[in-house]
């Protein structure tokens, strides 16, 4: 990161090998406190403009607030870098992670004994399943898992007809001594829905989370994740 980036807070480029895309780059754009504050204080001086000039007018009565609703969606989306759309945008993998907690409930990491390539396209083959979406986003992968996944039998399957959204997960590597470090973001806080479902989509997340270390060849984990529903 250079000086100047770090005097404003803003991040820095993440991955010389990843040139960001101009989609990234608008996201990015609103990294600092004072770009967010100016941006939020241009729509709500766009909005008193509004107020002003149509005030009394017509069938017009309903823009400025239709203008704040939308504005302040857009916003929303760029200062999240886009985190908590169903599916958000590929982004560089620092970004990303920072952004996960966000996103997910649970997180877990665990050592590998594959070098990071090798661990990425292990866990690209597991889940090169029926029922199953995958998306390599810089050195993670993004998974999302459909009703017709049938790796398992669940105690909630029969609520698998009811699921309107697929469930998602992220998980990140990265190189380590001895091979590669691998952390999984799973239960996914944007998923809402009735109560079997919700309980199906947990129990799929920690089915995925269990293939994703045999898979990378990692070490039974020692005791179950800490994470929870948030």
């Amino acid at each position: 990161m250079d000086d100047e980036a770090a005097a404003s807070g803003q991040l820095g480029p993440p991955d010389d090998r990843a040139p960001l895309s101009p989609r990234q780059r608008v996201l990015l754009y609103f990294n600092t406190t004072r770009r967010k504050f100016w941006a939020g204080a241009t729509l709500v001086a766009g909005w008193l403009l509004l107020e002003f000039l149509l005030d009394g007018v017509p069938y017009l009565g309903l823009i400025p607030n239709l203008f704040l609703y939308a504005g302040a969606a857009v916003l929303w989306i760029l200062f999240t870098h886009g985190s908590r759309l169903a599916k958000p945008p590929p982004m560089p993998a620092e970004i990303m992670r920072q952004d996960a907690p966000g996103r997910f409930s649970n997180r877990e990491e665990w050592d590998s004994p594959l070098p990071p390539e090798q661990a990425l396209e292990a866990l690209q083959g597991i889940f090169g399943q029926p029922g199953v979406l995958t998306e390599v986003m810089d050195r993670s992968l993004w998974i999302q898992l459909g009703k017709e996944w049938q790796a398992a039998e669940w105690w909630h399957r029969d609520a698998a007809r009811d699921m309107k959204r697929r469930p998602a997960l992220q998980f990140f590597v990265e190189g380590a001594a001895g091979g590669s470090r691998v952390s999984a973001y799973s239960v996914d806080r944007t998923l809402m829905g009735l109560y079997d479902v919700v309980k199906l989509s947990d129990e799929m997340s920690a089915t995925a989370v269990e293939l994703a270390r045999k898979a990378t060849g990692a070490l039974p984990p020692g005791q179950p994740p800490k994470g929870k529903r948030g």
